[in-house]
């Protein structure tokens, strides 16, 4: 019963870890937004460079291993854009329908961008969890891919039954088959 209560309690420690993380993450983000939203509104660049430059600000936050926060920033970033940046000035309406097809796009790229950092960072983490089987690993008396052992420094191992490192590295770029690429 002990141990499933200190198990408890570490699962709670380690939640509470990761959202003071994630909260951090998000305030640091809302600073740099805000930041970068004084920039673009005192040098009056416009909404569609504006939104490339939070979508740049947002990609990096998902780089630091949080959709949420990155998520978050995201609905932050199109109503900053639509407060700061799309006339009417300093209201949540948008009067021009082309700034929709800035504000909507932006939104969905974020979006996207973000989910696919978040993807590939999770394949990455589990491909490194499984034992590899590359190259390191590879069973040295097999010949490696389009190594013709027809060729006179390959055709060695294939006499003696097995391949030894040396012979795989003696299989020089002449005796590779460009038609195994």
């Amino acid at each position: 019963m002990k141990l499933g209560r200190a198990a408890t309690f570490g699962n709670l420690a380690a939640g509470k870890l990761a959202a003071g993380k994630l909260a951090a993450q998000f305030i640091f983000g809302c600073v740099v937004l805000a930041v970068m939203t004084a920039v673009c509104f005192f040098l009056q660049i416009g909404l569609a460079a504006t939104a490339c430059y939070y979508l740049v600000v947002i990609l990096l936050f998902a780089l630091m291993d949080s959709f949420v926060a990155s998520g978050l920033l995201s609905l932050l970033a199109v109503a900053a854009l639509n407060y700061f940046s799309a006339p009417p000035l300093f209201d949540f309406r948008i009067s021009d329908p082309q700034d929709r097809l800035v504000i909507a796009p932006f939104l969905l790229a974020s979006l996207i961008g973000s989910g696919l950092i978040q993807q590939a960072r999770s394949e990455r983490q589990a491909a490194l969890a499984k034992p590899s089987s590359g190259p390191g690993n590879a069973d040295l008396r097999e010949p490696p891919l389009g190594c013709d052992v027809s060729r006179p420094n390959c055709a060695t191992a294939k006499g003696n039954g097995g391949r030894s490192l040396s012979t795989i590295r003696s299989c020089t770029s002449w005796s590779i088959r460009p038609e195994l690429w």
